[in-house]
């Protein structure tokens, strides 16, 4: 029997929502599309079955954000998606996808679910930002994609190709020196070849990576006009939590630890969770710059002559060790995951960084941590939800890959929090609460903190933040405001845990960061995100999507 095809059109209303009626089929030989019509329904028709299914786009009406069943039964590899996009050609306008797609990763869920992210790639070039997941149910059905596509792609290129020489990947790195005033990098610098869009056109650039020493550390990503070295963007990436400062600190409280024992020696090397390492080293020796680097990292490893680690020096450095152990305890019995890489890698802190500095971060290969001026802040590893927001700074870059710039900054930051926060609740339920970094911020001053989830603007915070998107900051300072409009997604994981608890919030939360968001991600599109995942997990007539679509609600996301 013949397969009937409907039309799937689209109507947009202020929430996002679909409404539902009828339209005429034709008989069709393939398998069932998906094709969009302005201002029309939705439905689709499988053989004489007519299903309803909602297809939600961005608010812009752009292929950001598609659910519903999007297809008959396929395989579970790109060879499925291939044919995915070759069947939908008028919706998604790929002229070739085989050759216009590029495999990031492919990976299958606790609920048997598939999910293939990809690059989209203009004549072998990756497009930046163009990053698109297919997801694909237990029975090999589509039901969502999402991400960044540019069905537009071939309008934003010139119809003559400019002929004329690039650069080269060298001059690139000098230009991007010169750009950052970099007076000493660390390692390699990385040169990446893409087409980047500026004023709704495509142009070649080498985004160069540089990691920079001095005049003070940062993560550099520079974009360069391929052709005339114009510097067309940058942003620096170093994904920081506090403020720096001055002094130190003891908190002085006992712990169960586990050390590795050899040649008479005690050294803090927990090799007790199959075969990742816990490893935490002492970083007092580093050159005394702004910030430490990935070229003199992690220090010293850290021992003892005997197992009671009682002096000062070891204080900061028994938190860091067990605190490290009780976020990788988190992520692996609350979601399988091996490790901040998810495949095992060791877990490495360096402690005593800096002239008394109240700052710890995430470097892209480890934990570092200040420890305090005793005024501004204790040491940094004192505080279980500052450890567990800089490691899940960790997951995000190996998994959604949130650039470190404007909204996606905000929820990778934000992201931190709420992970921090939920780790706290696990493990220290007796003092858990939404504040962030209580255990160590200002010492001398008692309630207050470094955030505030609960009340993004109150007294208790060290920097007020807005709650709700009416009182968005627009600013170009701290990466776009992502310290500042991290407050806003941090209301709404407030009152989504408020609603639902912290082990149900976590598991929305983490399906969402490592399934659904992408490295361009904005507020929006978390909304989406979570949303999905609390359907995929919970069903759509749950409490806990409820929960979650009125917390976005609330604080103006939607």
């Amino acid at each position: 029997m013949k397969k009937k095809l409907a039309s799937i059109a689209l109507s947009t209303v202020m929430t996002g929502s679909m409404l539902l009626s009828p339209m005429v089929y034709a008989e069709q030989t393939n398998i069932d599309k998906i094709t969009i019509q302005e201002d029309a329904q939705i439905y689709t028709q499988n053989q004489d079955k007519l299903e309803k299914n909602i297809i939600k786009f961005n608010k812009k009406n752009e292929l950001g954000f598609l659910k519903g069943k999007l297809s008959s039964k396929l395989e579970k590899d790109m060879d499925g998606v291939i044919k995915f996009f070759e069947e939908n050609k008028d919706i998604f306008k790929i002229n070739n996808p085989k050759e216009e797609f590029e495999l990031i990763s492919k990976k299958t869920d606790n609920l048997g679910y598939t999910h293939i992210k990809l690059q989209q790639m203009y004549r072998g070039t990756p497009l930046y930002g163009r990053q698109y997941i297919v997801h694909f149910d237990d029975n090999g059905n589509i039901y969502v994609v999402n991400g960044l596509i540019d069905n537009e792609v071939y309008k934003k290129f010139p119809k003559k190709a400019d002929r004329s020489a690039n650069i080269g990947r060298k001059s690139a790195i000098e230009i991007a020196k010169n750009e950052v005033k970099a007076k000493k990098i660390m390692g390699e610098p990385e040169v990446k070849y893409c087409f980047y869009e500026l004023n709704n056109e495509y142009i070649p650039v080498y985004e160069v990576s540089l990691g920079v020493l001095e005049p003070e550390m940062a993560d550099w990503h520079i974009f360069i006009h391929a052709k005339t070295g114009e510097v067309v963007n940058k942003n620096n990436r170093l994904a920081t939590v506090l403020v720096k400062g001055v002094g130190k600190g003891v908190l002085g409280d006992e712990k169960e630890i586990n050390l590795d024992y050899r040649n008479g020696k005690y050294y803090m090397i927990d090799d007790s969770r199959n075969g990742v390492k816990i490893k935490t080293y002492d970083a007092s020796d580093v050159p005394e710059i702004d910030f430490i680097s990935k070229y003199f990292l992690p220090g010293d490893i850290m021992y003892d002559k005997d197992d009671v680690l009682d002096e000062e020096i070891y204080k900061s450095a028994v938190d860091a060790h067990k605190y490290a152990g009780y976020v990788y305890d988190y992520y692996k019995n609350n979601f399988g995951r091996n490790s901040i890489d998810d495949k095992g890698m060791d877990i490495i802190s360096s402690v005593h960084y800096g002239n008394n500095l109240s700052n710890a971060f995430w470097n892209g290969e480890q934990m570092v941590y200040g420890d305090g001026d005793g005024k501004t802040s204790a040491p940094l590893t004192g505080a279980l939800d500052i450890v567990g927001h800089e490691m899940t700074h960790g997951v995000t870059a190996y998994e959604a890959g949130l650039e470190y710039q404007g909204q996606s900054g905000a929820l990778n930051e934000s992201f931190s929090d709420v992970f921090g926060t939920l780790i706290e609740f696990e493990y220290q339920p007796e003092k858990a609460d939404y504040l962030c970094g209580e255990d160590v911020w200002t010492p001398n001053i008692k309630g207050d903190a470094l955030r505030d989830l609960q009340d993004p603007g109150s007294d208790k915070a060290y920097s007020k933040q807005p709650s709700y998107m009416k009182d968005y900051v627009n600013t170009t300072d701290d990466h776009g405001g992502v310290h500042i409009n991290s407050g806003i997604p941090n209301k709404a994981a407030y009152l989504v845990i408020n609603s639902i608890g912290p082990k149900k919030t976590g598991q929305i939360y983490y399906r969402a960061l490592t399934t659904y968001l992408t490295n361009k991600s904005n507020f929006y599109d978390a909304r989406l995100a979570l949303l999905q995942s609390a359907e995929d997990i919970y069903g759509k007539d749950s409490k806990e999507y409820r929960a979650v679509e009125n917390a976005f609600d609330s604080v103006g996301i939607k």
